[in-house]
């Protein structure tokens, strides 16, 4: 079975703060934001969102019209629609901020 390796690091944090896991591949970016959200200690919250810098992608929970276009530098996708395993195999890392205000870089 495949599985993605992930470090997570605390954005801005010093000393660094992180923490590392395996993930299963096949699973959509809405799977994954219930796993960080654990693995970081954030309540469960449907503000999360991924950013994927180098791509010029972000992915979001849409939620009716709200949140499809946030920037115009970003293609957005929906998070309950998108698979990790495309943008994991062609990405090092990502941005993944849970809504509370904190940033992970996630590798």
């Amino acid at each position: 079975m495949k599985a993605y390796q992930l470090k997570i690091l605390l954005k801005n944090s010093k000393p660094p703060v992180w923490r590392r896991c395996r993930v299963p591949a096949g699973i959509t970016f809405s799977q994954l934001a219930l796993i960080l959200e654990h693995i970081t200690e954030s309540g469960a919250c449907a503000e999360y969102e991924y950013e994927f810098y180098q791509a010029g992608i972000q992915v979001r929970e849409w939620q009716g019209e709200t949140g499809r276009a946030a920037s115009f530098r970003y293609d957005c996708l929906c998070a309950s629609d998108t698979f990790i395993d495309g943008l994991a195999d062609q990405e090092e890392w990502f941005t993944f901020r849970p809504g509370d205000g904190r940033q992970y870089r996630v590798e």
